[in-house]
Formats: C-alpha cells, sequence, structure tokens
C-alpha cells in the first residue's frame, strides 16, 4: 500500500497561475474529447472527474489512441479527490513532509516560556497593585535577564506598563536547588521601589513544576512604606530538569482545604452523636421486679405523720 505524500492534491493543483477547468467525465476520455478541447482553450489544467458510474474495466482504456493522437504533449496525472483510507491520519501526514511542516511555535504564546531549554513558564493576566491602584502588567514580557544553571536559576520578568510614574516592572524570581527540592526568593523593582516578595510556598521536589490558579505574592516586610501585591490569575513554573514540558505539577493548594476541614468536622460531629445515642441505649437497664397477675396484689401502707 502506498500513502500520498500530498494530502489534498486537488487544493495544490488549483494553486497554479495559469487557470484550472473542472469538467465531468461519465464515459471514456474520448467521448468528451470535444469539451476537453474548449476546456484547454481556456486554462493550462484541466480536471477530469472520472465516476465510477461511466467506467468499467482497467482505467488505462480510457486512454484509447484517438486522445492520445489529439493531445501528444499533455502530462497526465491520475489521483483522488482524498484517500480512501479513513485512517490516515495528521501525524502520518506531517512525518511524511517535514520540509512542508512547521512545527508550533510556542514561544509565539505570549503566555509562555521556554528559555533555552532549561525553564519553563506560564503566566496569565498580571496585575500589580501599588499606591491604591492596580497596574495591568501586559504579555508578552522581556525575560532577556533570565539565567539557568544546576544549582540556581534566575527568571527575570521585565513588564512594560502604560502607567507613567510605573512605566517599567521588574519581577525576579531566584530558585535554588537544594537537596533534591527548589526554593524561592522574589524581588520586585520599580520606580524608587526594591521589595522581597513572601514566596515561601514556591516550592516543589525538582522534577515537578510548581502551579496556582490565583498566585498571589505580597510584601515580606508588612511595615515597609510601599506595600505592593503582585497576582497571577495562573502561574506555573518549572526550573529545573526541564524536558520541552511540565511535568507533573506540585499545586499550590493545601492538602486540607476548607471544603476537607468543614466536611471532617461535620463527620467528627455526627461521630459524637452516634456515640451519645449508643451509650444512653446500653445505659438503659430492666427493672428488677414486675407484678404477678395471679398473685398477691402488693400494696403499701400510707405512713401515719
Amino acid at each position: 500500500m502506498f500513502l500520498s505524500s500530498v494530502k489534498d492534491p486537488l487544493s495544490r493543483i488549483h494553486e497554479v497561475h495559469c487557470g484550472v477547468q473542472e469538467i465531468a467525465i461519465d464515459g471514456s476520455i474520448d467521448e468528451n474529447l470535444l469539451s476537453i478541447s474548449l476546456a484547454f482553450d481556456k486554462s493550462c489544467v484541466v480536471i477530469l472527474h472520472i465516476t465510477d458510474a461511466g467506467v468499467v474495466g482497467p482505467r488505462g482504456k480510457m486512454f484509447k489512441p484517438l486522445f492520445k493522437k489529439e493531445y501528444p504533449d499533455i502530462v497526465g496525472i491520475f489521483t483522488g479527490v482524498k484517500s480512501s483510507w479513513a485512517g490516515m491520519n495528521d501525524d502520518h501526514y506531517y512525518s511524511r513532509n517535514l520540509l512542508d511542516y512547521e512545527a508550533p511555535d510556542l514561544d509565539a504564546d505570549p503566555n509562555f516560556l521556554n528559555f533555552t531549554g532549561c525553564l519553563l513558564a506560564y503566566v496569565e493576566n498580571a496585575t500589580l497593585g501599588i499606591d491604591n491602584k492596580t497596574i495591568v502588567l501586559p504579555l508578552p514580557y522581556d525575560y532577556s535577564g533570565s539565567e539557568c544553571g544546576n544549582v540556581s536559576t534566575l527568571l527575570q520578568m521585565t513588564f512594560k506598563t502604560a502607567d507613567e510614574k510605573y512605566s517599567s516592572v521588574v519581577v525576579k524570581f531566584n530558585f535554588t536547588n537544594v537537596m533534591g527540592s527548589y526554593s524561592t526568593e522574589v524581588t520586585l523593582e520599580t520606580v524608587d521601589v526594591v521589595t522581597d516578595l513572601n514566596a515561601k510556598d514556591l516550592e516543589a521536589p525538582l522534577d515537578f513544576s510548581y502551579s496556582c490558579g490565583n498566585y498571589v505574592l505580597q510584601n515580606k516586610n508588612m511595615t515597609e512604606p510601599v506595600l505592593v501585591e503582585l497576582t497571577f490569575n495562573r502561574f506555573q513554573v518549572q526550573p529545573f530538569r526541564v524536558n520541552d514540558k511540565f511535568s507533573e505539577s506540585f499545586d499550590c493548594v493545601t492538602w486540607f482545604t476548607v471544603p476537607i476541614w468543614m466536611g471532617v468536622f461535620v463527620s467528627l460531629i455526627l461521630i459524637i452523636i452516634v456515640n451519645v445515642g449508643v451509650y444512653a441505649l446500653f445505659s438503659i437497664h430492666t427493672m428488677d421486679r414486675f407484678d404477678d397477675p395471679k398473685g398477691k396484689t402488693i400494696t403499701v401502707a400510707a405512713g401515719v405523720d
């Protein structure tokens, strides 16, 4: 079996600049010779749609001597509209057309960063809260100051904003390899402000990436004169052991979230109520004396004061 290297041959044929004519053939080609001649007067390419209803026997019998004599210098291509093998997928097509296939450019995504194959980062909707206002940090950002290493990795994000005062915002993530995992120190630099942000939760094993759905960074020292709040609606980073894509994610959500604690609390209350009920049932004792209907009636004399 041979699979064509051209995924859609008719679309390629239509790309010629000298014109294309299409004719439906219900019988032999010689029977439609006049129509073909008129079509060649208008264009240099004629597509003959041959139906199985009008052609019986081997395809070679369609080209009889009359057609060959009339058009001796014509090159013919026998192909189909599409492959009759429905299972031909894109993976096979791209493998046969490596010269024509352009791989998707991940760097074209302004949210995604692949820095020299050693650092991956993904951010969405970055904002900075400072001086009682919120500044949108546009994407893509400049990462020219980033550096990679086996012990430490630096991710430097430089944002050019539309704010007159804080027109440039630099965020530095310094990742350090510490005994099989990495910890992070974050510094924010802008006009007249250089502050360390609290990123104690940004840590994970070396083989893992770190991700957070709503990642918020605030001043490490809340007594500083200028308080800032850096927010990413979606944040994911992997500074070590990168293999062109993010590894399994170490999420910022804690193991015991508020809903989990609520479920545990309700379960404890239910267990306590059940235990109290069972204890009350086992505390019930039977009477030690019963009335005998055939025996003498028990009488209790009333006391006399």
